[in-house]
Protein backbone atom coordinates (compact mmCIF):
# COMPACT_ATOMS: atom_id res chain seq x y z
CA UNK A 1 0.00 0.00 0.00
CA UNK A 2 0.85 3.65 -0.54
CA UNK A 3 -0.23 6.61 1.25
CA UNK A 4 -0.67 10.06 0.35
CA UNK A 5 -0.95 12.69 3.48
CA UNK A 6 -2.24 16.08 3.23
CA UNK A 7 -0.89 17.71 5.62
CA UNK A 8 -1.27 20.87 7.07
CA UNK A 9 -2.58 22.98 10.34
CA UNK A 10 -5.85 22.14 12.32
CA UNK A 11 -8.97 23.86 10.55
CA UNK A 12 -7.09 24.52 7.44
CA UNK A 13 -9.04 22.85 5.10
CA UNK A 14 -7.83 19.70 4.81
CA UNK A 15 -11.50 17.73 5.46
CA UNK A 16 -12.86 19.81 2.35
CA UNK A 17 -10.35 19.32 0.40
CA UNK A 18 -10.75 15.91 0.87
CA UNK A 19 -14.82 15.66 0.18
CA UNK A 20 -13.80 17.54 -3.11
CA UNK A 21 -11.61 14.78 -3.85
CA UNK A 22 -13.86 12.38 -3.83
CA UNK A 23 -16.59 13.97 -5.31
CA UNK A 24 -14.24 14.83 -8.14
CA UNK A 25 -12.96 10.97 -8.66
CA UNK A 26 -16.62 10.02 -8.45
CA UNK A 27 -17.44 12.37 -11.28
CA UNK A 28 -14.73 11.03 -13.51
CA UNK A 29 -15.62 7.25 -12.90
CA UNK A 30 -14.39 5.99 -9.65
CA UNK A 31 -16.99 4.00 -7.84
CA UNK A 32 -17.70 2.89 -4.43
CA UNK A 33 -15.93 0.01 -2.50
CA UNK A 34 -18.11 1.06 0.57
CA UNK A 35 -20.54 3.35 1.21
CA UNK A 36 -19.13 6.78 2.72
CA UNK A 37 -18.74 6.04 6.64
CA UNK A 38 -18.46 9.06 9.22
CA UNK A 39 -14.67 8.23 10.94
CA UNK A 40 -14.07 6.60 14.50
CA UNK A 41 -13.95 9.07 17.16
CA UNK A 42 -14.95 12.21 14.90
CA UNK A 43 -17.17 14.50 14.30
CA UNK A 44 -19.63 14.12 11.35
CA UNK A 45 -17.43 16.33 9.28
CA UNK A 46 -14.89 13.74 8.94
CA UNK A 47 -15.36 11.29 6.48
CA UNK A 48 -13.80 7.62 5.05
CA UNK A 49 -14.25 6.65 1.26
CA UNK A 50 -13.12 3.49 -0.30
CA UNK A 51 -13.37 3.61 -3.26
CA UNK A 52 -12.29 2.14 -6.87
CA UNK A 53 -10.11 4.04 -9.29
CA UNK A 54 -9.04 3.34 -12.62
CA UNK A 55 -8.81 -0.89 -10.94
CA UNK A 56 -6.87 0.12 -7.91
CA UNK A 57 -8.84 0.07 -4.51
CA UNK A 58 -8.42 3.78 -3.05
CA UNK A 59 -8.83 4.77 0.87
CA UNK A 60 -10.11 8.34 1.59
CA UNK A 61 -9.95 9.46 5.29
CA UNK A 62 -10.47 13.13 5.54
CA UNK A 63 -9.48 12.57 9.73
CA UNK A 64 -5.96 12.58 10.51
CA UNK A 65 -4.98 14.79 13.48
CA UNK A 66 -4.06 12.35 16.00
CA UNK A 67 -1.00 9.55 15.65
CA UNK A 68 -3.46 6.74 17.01
CA UNK A 69 -6.24 7.60 14.08
CA UNK A 70 -3.43 7.35 11.18
CA UNK A 71 -1.57 4.15 12.56
CA UNK A 72 -5.71 2.77 12.99
CA UNK A 73 -6.36 3.59 9.52
CA UNK A 74 -2.83 2.47 7.99
CA UNK A 75 -4.01 -1.05 9.47
CA UNK A 76 -7.47 -1.08 8.46
CA UNK A 77 -6.86 -0.05 4.50
CA UNK A 78 -3.90 -2.44 5.01
CA UNK A 79 -6.24 -5.23 5.83
CA UNK A 80 -8.88 -4.02 3.34
CA UNK A 81 -5.59 -4.27 0.47
CA UNK A 82 -5.80 -0.98 -0.59
CA UNK A 83 -3.54 -0.04 -2.87
CA UNK A 84 -3.38 3.47 -1.99
CA UNK A 85 -4.85 5.32 1.29
CA UNK A 86 -5.22 9.23 1.33
CA UNK A 87 -5.13 10.63 4.73
CA UNK A 88 -5.07 14.53 6.39
CA UNK A 89 -2.35 14.97 8.57
CA UNK A 90 -2.01 17.72 11.12
CA UNK A 91 2.16 17.46 11.14
CA UNK A 92 2.67 16.96 14.03
CA UNK A 93 1.52 13.95 14.34
CA UNK A 94 2.41 11.92 10.97
CA UNK A 95 3.96 8.36 12.08
CA UNK A 96 6.37 8.43 8.74
CA UNK A 97 8.43 6.11 11.34
CA UNK A 98 5.93 3.42 11.20
CA UNK A 99 5.86 3.75 7.39
CA UNK A 100 9.26 3.72 7.11
CA UNK A 101 9.62 0.26 9.56
CA UNK A 102 7.04 -1.52 7.26
CA UNK A 103 8.48 0.06 3.85
CA UNK A 104 5.56 1.67 3.11
CA UNK A 105 5.94 4.49 0.01
CA UNK A 106 4.14 7.92 1.08
CA UNK A 107 4.21 11.40 -0.45
CA UNK A 108 3.35 14.28 1.59
CA UNK A 109 1.33 17.29 -0.15
CA UNK A 110 1.49 20.79 1.49
CA UNK A 111 -2.23 21.97 2.53
CA UNK A 112 -1.02 25.76 1.00
CA UNK A 113 -3.06 28.65 0.10
CA UNK A 114 -4.14 27.93 -3.33
CA UNK A 115 -7.23 27.38 -5.32
CA UNK A 116 -8.80 24.11 -3.57
CA UNK A 117 -9.08 22.72 -7.79
CA UNK A 118 -5.28 23.28 -7.96
CA UNK A 119 -4.84 21.00 -5.19
CA UNK A 120 -7.18 18.66 -5.85
CA UNK A 121 -5.35 18.23 -8.95
CA UNK A 122 -1.77 17.95 -7.25
CA UNK A 123 -3.46 14.74 -5.40
CA UNK A 124 -4.96 13.14 -8.05
CA UNK A 125 -1.64 13.41 -10.09
CA UNK A 126 0.07 12.03 -7.23
CA UNK A 127 -2.65 9.42 -6.82
CA UNK A 128 -2.63 8.71 -10.48
CA UNK A 129 1.53 7.76 -10.63
CA UNK A 130 1.07 5.52 -7.58
CA UNK A 131 -1.33 3.79 -9.08
CA UNK A 132 0.50 3.75 -12.46
CA UNK A 133 3.68 2.20 -11.01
Amino acid sequence: MKVITLTGPSNSGKTTTLNRLYERLLKSGATDILPPNVCIDSPSTDKEYYINWKGKKVGIVTMGDWSNVIIWYLGLYSGRTADVLIIADNRSTTPFFIMDRHGIEYATIEKRDIFEKELVDDIIDKLNEFCNE
